[in-house]
């Protein structure tokens, strides 16, 4: 008996510490929710909101970006008995039905307890959810104490403020760099970097070539400058948005100049021009059949 006790309190000290979390503790979503607690679990790819009504809703991670966690659709409502005694099939149809009229987006960065709630309704929502949500605030930003179970050390805690050492003080691994050629190249180089750019950079991790190592130099400079990136997180997401659109714009019209240049389809240069010749292919179809197709 006592034998099968053991396994039994093994297994819940197992299951207990097989999905790691970070939370966010106190935060004040007011005037939409109050204080709220977030608690992020990275390997469901789940976020778990428990407002101070003793409500809690659960919202599926959509993308991670270094410390930043994305999260934008509601995919369950636990403590609402009615909805939990529902089939899946009409839950799945419930929440989707929420999705389609609400939307409700979150930012977390688990670096320095920052968070935006964005709630606001789309454009052709149902009028009971306008009417819901019309004195809703629609962008809320704040701060809040993180607690990450994910680090090893007993109690991470960490609060947000605008000293350069609260932070930032969960990348610790930045403590050593190598101070080689490399390293004073590039310190020069974000000593003499503006401040947003600097930081929406670190925030960002741009860079590709010694990524790592150059994030840590960005980190010893942003201590050494006493620079705090708050006000940056904002306009950091957008900048990376608008990179990444760039990105697929220009992978966009590289593969049409490569079909253009296969196929002899004119580029959009071209055909912006009124002068543009006729490009005329032809194709044998048949023995002796042909087929010829001009642009």
């Amino acid at each position: 008996m006592k034998k099968a006790i053991g396994i039994i309190i093994l297994g819940f000290l197992i299951c207990s510490n097989s999905f790691a979390e970070i939370i966010f503790k106190n935060c004040d979503l007011s005037p939409n929710f109050g204080k709220t607690d977030f608690i992020v679990f990275l390997e469901k790819n789940e976020i778990e909101l428990r407002h101070e009504n003793g409500d809690i809703r659960i919202f599926a991670i959509e993308k991670t970006e270094g410390s930043n966690v994305y999260a934008e659709r509601i995919i369950a409502n636990p403590t609402d008995g009615e909805i939990q005694a529902w089939s899946k099939d009409r839950k799945t149809s419930f929440f989707n039905m929420i999705n389609d009229n609400v939307d409700e987006n979150f930012l977390l960065n688990y670096n320095n307890g920052y968070v935006r709630a964005i709630l606001t309704t789309h454009n052709g929502a149902d009028q009971i959810f306008i009417d819901m949500f019309k004195e809703a605030k629609e962008k809320i930003e704040t701060n809040c104490k993180v607690v990450n179970l994910y680090q090893k050390q007993e109690d991470t805690a960490s609060t947000s403020s605008s000293t350069q050492d609260q932070q930032y003080e969960s990348t610790a691994e930045f403590a050593s760099v190598k101070k080689d050629k490399f390293y004073y190249k590039y310190k020069k180089k974000f000593m003499r970097m503006p401040e947003s750019v600097l930081c929406i950079s670190y925030i960002n991790e741009y860079g590709w070539h010694k990524r790592e190592k150059k994030q840590a130099i960005k980190f010893e400079v942003l201590e050494t400058r006493g620079i705090n990136c708050d006000p940056y997180m904002e306009t950091a997401y957008y900048d990376k948005e608008k990179r990444d659109k760039e990105f697929r714009d220009a992978a966009k019209d590289a593969f049409d100049a490569g079909v253009g240049a296969a196929y002899g389809v004119p580029d959009s240069d071209s055909r912006a021009n009124k002068k543009t010749r006729r490009t005329c292919i032809v194709q044998k179809v048949g023995k002796n059949l042909y087929k010829q197709t001009c642009r």
